[in-house]
């Protein structure tokens, strides 16, 4: 891909008078020079995942969009079970499914190189995906996304860190911003993490009609973004310090600290953190590796390559999952805690029975939704064997903390306990609310009807009197 840089500013015009052009023109020499990976340096991005999950009977979602895109349950049979008897059971009976391997689609326009590929209307994004759905319980279905992107695309923020951006000034109110050069190439690269997200979580949901799109309308599914580099070891501790840190490539990205990130003897090489911009997409975290430290220290770690990206994912799958419910209860937390807000902003009556009739309607589409997932979810979680099977267990890649277990657990423990309490927070909350909800019914309609009485009744004086002046008339 050509690069493209932005045209060099007119200083003289752009600034007002007094206002240090000598300083922001190097200033900005500056920024792009330390912001832009040496040529030796690589930044990849091989493939992300994305997981949609289905409550309920939304598993149909699942079911007839697999059959719309032309993926034939009888030729991809795992373990005797094709998806529509796997579906059947999950639906018909208490126990959990397990994991089951859907297919997998090519883009339309490259050749198919896996014999079982369909053709696949993707984005352009993307030349390859990779389905899987796994049943952690009896009404919770997940559907993991493994998206292989193109080379251009894998590619974009390697090419997002080498455009060199200039200053520009932003009106915001009474006050104006100078955006630095850094600060751009910030805003760019966050803006093509979350385009390429976003474009996978958008195909997912127009395929399948799965609850965190439908229900909860997010736009960015939660799941992994996958990065290699071929010079410097992500998630480490920098040496730099000051602007130069600030600038660096490596800052940009996110992967320039250890602090709050995770390692696992299942993925050597490997390291992941939530990306710690606060403008970075929230649920997706990211898994950053050394090219060739993988390969010098673990030969048979496969490297991001197309023939070998799906051993790698199928690596994470079982933590992507388990990220995922974890944002589930987070967005019936949300719904829950909007509804008890809405409840105590009644003020007068009028409001009162228009907060009292949304309330109710949004109760009844979440609540049992809500308590189902959060009772199966917290027994899954608490059951330590069952949460932590099939799963990497990532610790701590701080040095300083790996001997303390307790005050620093592994995550996927974090994440039960996280499950666990936002489970019994609902479980605590949902009753409440529907008690609250028939008791503020209970006395609006009492008031109403002792309204309508007092109406009555001085509508009845009134009557009375003016018959008595009648008959005094008469």
């Amino acid at each position: 891909m050509v690069i493209k840089h932005d045209p060099p500013p007119r200083y003289e015009e752009l600034l007002p008078e007094g206002g240090e052009i000598d300083f922001w023109r190097w200033r900005d020499e500056q920024e792009n020079e330390e912001s832009t990976p040496p040529l030796a340096e690589s930044i990849g991005r091989p493939c992300i995942q994305v997981a949609e999950c289905f409550v309920g009977g939304d598993v149909q979602g699942l079911v007839e969009g697999c059959r719309a895109l032309g993926i034939n349950a009888e030729s991809r049979m795992a373990a005797g079970q094709d998806l529509f008897g796997w579906v059947e059971q999950v639906q018909r009976t208490s126990r959990a499914g397990g994991w089951l391997y859907i297919g997998a689609g090519h883009r339309r326009d490259i050749e198919r190189k896996w014999m079982d590929d369909v053709p696949l209307d993707l984005p352009e994004d993307f030349d390859r995906v990779i389905l899987k759905a796994f049943s952690p319980t009896p009404s919770l279905v997940f559907l993991v996304g493994t998206f292989i992107l193109r080379a251009e695309s894998a590619l974009g923020l390697d090419d997002q860190l080498r455009t060199n951006r200039y200053l520009r000034l932003e009106k915001r109110g009474r006050m104006t911003a100078y955006v630095s050069a850094t600060h751009r190439k910030i805003e760019e690269v966050r803006l093509e993490r979350s385009r390429v997200v976003e474009s996978a979580s958008a195909w997912v949901a127009q395929s399948f009609a799965g609850t965190f799109a439908r229900d909860f309308g997010l736009a960015a599914l939660p799941g992994i973004e996958f990065l290699t580099t071929t010079l410097t070891e992500p998630l480490r501790d920098s040496h730099m310090s000051g602007l130069a840190r600030m600038n660096h490539y490596t800052h940009i990205l996110s992967i320039d600290r250890n602090f709050d990130s995770w390692e696992s003897a299942e993925t050597p090489g490997w390291r992941f953190a939530q990306p710690w911009h606060a403008s970075d997409v929230s649920w997706t975290m990211v898994a950053a590796c050394r090219l060739s430290e993988v390969d010098a220290d673990e030969p048979s770690m496969p490297k991001p390559h197309p023939n070998e990206i799906h051993r790698l994912a199928e690596t994470f799958d079982g933590f992507v999952i388990r990220w995922a419910a974890s944002c589930l209860l987070v967005q019936y937390e949300g719904s829950l805690g909007a509804l008890r807000d809405q409840l105590a902003s009644a003020q007068t009556q009028r409001r009162a029975l228009d907060v009292l009739d949304a309330t109710h309607t949004t109760l009844t589409t979440v609540s049992f939704d809500a308590s189902l997932v959060a009772t199966e979810l917290q027994q899954w979680a608490s059951d330590d064997f069952r949460w932590r099977d099939e799963s990497i267990e990532p610790i701590t890649a701080d040095g300083w903390r790996q001997g303390g277990e307790e005050k620093y657990p592994p995550l996927l423990q974090i994440l039960a306990e996280n499950v666990v309490d936002r489970s019994r927070w609902i479980l605590d909350l949902e009753p409440r609310i529907r008690d609250q909800l028939v008791s503020r019914t209970s006395i609006l309609a009492i008031s109403t009807d002792l309204r309508l009485q007092r109406i009555v009744l001085t509508v009845s004086l009134v009557a009375l009197v003016v018959a008595c002046i009648s008959l005094v008339i008469s």
